[in-house]
């Protein structure tokens, strides 16, 4: 990797952010067109990552992270994770939260620890990824900031 750049997602990235997405078997179906609360991850101008948040009050719902094959195990998804750490404690966020079907381990490796999917909070367990987008057999992860 020569030149890679982590920043704020633009609008004009949604199509690619939704492609790199939908390669990676995530949903896309209520990915805001202007990308609010996501980062993006160039290498020479190329989209290689992406990741976002969702804000709900002192929680967020961590969601949509991405990595392109070929740049897996070059530390992308932790650049990911760092950016949206920040960005999330900038914000007064004091818990994250994600459902993820096989990504579990990985989480686990930033801290993140399985809860119960009752335990979440209300606006997370009312938001579309919770009750429609993810199975139910996904698993609740939470991390304290």
């Amino acid at each position: 990797m020569q030149d890679i750049q982590v920043q704020t997602a633009s609008p004009e990235e949604c199509d690619k952010v939704a492609l790199l997405l939908k390669k990676n078997g995530l949903c896309i179906a209520d990915i805001d067109s202007g990308l609010n609360g996501f980062v993006v991850v160039h290498n020479n101008g190329n989209l290689i990552g992406t990741g976002g948040l969702e804000f709900f009050g002192k929680a967020a719902l961590l969601r949509s992270v991405a990595v392109d094959t070929l740049y897996r195990g070059q530390k992308v998804g932790k650049k990911i994770h760092d950016e949206l750490i920040k960005n999330a404690k900038e914000k007064g966020v004091k818990s994250l939260y994600l459902l993820t079907i096989d990504a579990d381990g990985y989480f686990q490796r930033f801290g993140f620890k399985t809860i119960s999917r009752d335990s979440a909070p209300e606006p997370i367990k009312n938001h579309a990824q919770f009750t429609e987008l993810c199975p139910g057999s996904a698993i609740m992860m939470q991390k304290t900031l």
